[in-house]
């Protein structure tokens, strides 16, 4: 398998009835895909445009929401049309001091300008950078005759929201904070009338964890997000997943009882029942497929949809699940011995 970091995110629905299970693979508009990060690490932020570019290339996603003010998505946007870097620039030079003027992260942005070009960034932070990056998009706005329009609005707004964050204690400015990321991004979210989203915040937002910030155990913006779109949202925190150098797969599998020689064929992380699986290991059994040909198998699925790799005709495949650091069990797959008309290989769960 060649390398990929977290290219592919599989939404898996099992139904079991009268013991078979039925997966049906949800690539259905609305859903809300909200990664975690560590800000400014170059890693992640590798994995984070991969992943974005398997969302915008594969699954014709446009929404990026980022974890800024509405206006410096507003001004990314307008720069995404341009034909220079100036507006890019000039941000990075009102963020110094923070994560935002990073090298990574400018490279970042201009590698979605250029393969992701379609690119439509929201931002859904408070107003920070309020007196500099805010005034200036007002400046913009009344420029070019946009003084009364929503986005002056919503500019004004949001830059209130940073006074008030800045003027706070920072026990209390944070449980400010917490809270108007939330309502500026169900305002985001919500005029998109039901398009599927990524989104990219640090790690503290997106965990399905409370956070303390000195007053106490309070819901943080994935908790309460999840209160509102219950499964449409899918929540993985990037720091909690492994780099590709940190797995050592195994030579042998042990299944019922008994061992198989395996080749690891690659990693990737799924969503099963509604819950992600910051791994899944994808294993190849060497042998012992007589062994299952004759147990109970589930309905016909892609194999590409699952697997996301070329796979071998009549092959077992096994595949490790972790999830929050902990193996959860593993699954086993058997592909058909031939291919479909379009060139498809089907596959079956064992249900051993």
């Amino acid at each position: 398998m060649k390398k990929r970091i977290l290219s592919a995110f599989i939404v898996m629905i099992i139904a079991v009835t009268m013991g078979e299970s039925t997966y049906q693979w949800n690539r259905n508009k609305g859903q809300i895909y909200l990664y975690g990060e560590a800000h400014a690490e170059s890693e992640l932020i590798e994995r984070e445009y991969d992943l974005w570019y398997k969302y915008y290339h594969e699954d014709g996603m446009r929404h990026l929401f980022i974890e800024a003010p509405y206006y410096d998505a507003e001004f990314l946007n307008l720069w995404m049309q341009s034909g220079s870097d100036e507006l890019l620039e000039q941000m990075r030079i009102e963020q110094i001091g923070t994560s935002g003027a990073s090298s990574v992260s400018n490279e970042f942005y201009k590698k979605i300008k250029r393969e992701c070009p379609e690119t439509i960034f929201h931002g859904t932070d408070v107003g920070h950078q309020y007196d500099t990056t805010g005034e200036r998009y007002l400046d913009y706005l009344e420029e070019t005759g946009q003084a009364d329009s929503e986005k002056y609005k919503r500019a004004l707004e949001v830059m209130k929201q940073g006074e008030i964050f800045y003027k706070n204690s920072e026990e209390e400015g944070f449980v400010y904070r917490e809270k108007k990321m939330v309502e500026n991004f169900i305002w985001e979210y919500e005029k998109l009338k039901g398009e599927s989203i990524m989104g990219i915040y640090g790690g503290a937002h997106v965990q399905m964890e409370q956070v303390d910030y000195g007053k106490g155990f309070i819901d943080n913006m994935a908790i309460q997000l999840h209160e509102k779109y219950q499964e449409r949202l899918i929540t993985e925190d990037l720091t909690d997943t492994p780099y590709e150098s940190d797995i050592q797969p195994k030579e042998a599998l042990e299944i019922n009882g008994k061992q198989y020689k395996a080749s690891y064929v690659g990693y990737t992380q799924t969503v099963i029942e509604g819950k992600y699986y910051s791994t899944m290991l994808i294993y190849s059994l060497k042998d012992g497929k007589k062994d299952f040909e004759n147990m109970p198998m589930g309905d016909p699925i892609s194999a590409a949809d699952v697997l996301e790799l070329d796979v071998n005709y009549g092959t077992v495949y096994a595949l490790e699940l972790i999830g929050d650091g902990e193996y959860v069990g593993t699954r086993l797959f058997l592909t058909d011995t031939s291919a479909m008309e379009d060139g498809s290989v089907m596959m079956r769960e064992i249900l051993f």
